[in-house]
């Protein structure tokens, strides 16, 4: 006799994309957090993680700190100071490992 766990392993498999999601998103978020420039502490104050369904994302910004693409990728008058991609950029496997601990 054959029996299908199918089921079983489609919702651990779930289970452990959503908890690595949740988990690099923190992590993306700390790292943003340390490399984003500070003046006022504003932008810093911004960063965070949110959950649309299947999707995290790690946000900066909000209605009363507008710039935060500005500083992330420079205008005609300013450098661009990158802290979202840098912070993507660090992940590294130890990170995904300890995030599926």
């Amino acid at each position: 006799m054959i029996k299908w766990y199918g089921d079983k392993i489609l919702k651990r498999v779930t289970k452990d994309a959503t908890q690595l999601r949740r988990c690099l998103g923190q992590t993306v978020k700390t790292n943003a957090r340390r490399f984003v420039p500070v003046l006022t502490g504003a932008l810093q104050g911004t960063i965070r993680v949110e959950e649309h369904g299947d999707v995290t994302q790690v946000l900066a910004g909000d209605d009363k700190v507008d710039y935060a693409a500005k500083v992330e990728l420079g205008t005609d008058k300013q450098a661009a100071q990158p802290y979202m991609r840098p912070a993507t950029e660090q992940l590294s496997q130890s990170d995904v490992n300890k995030c599926l601990r």
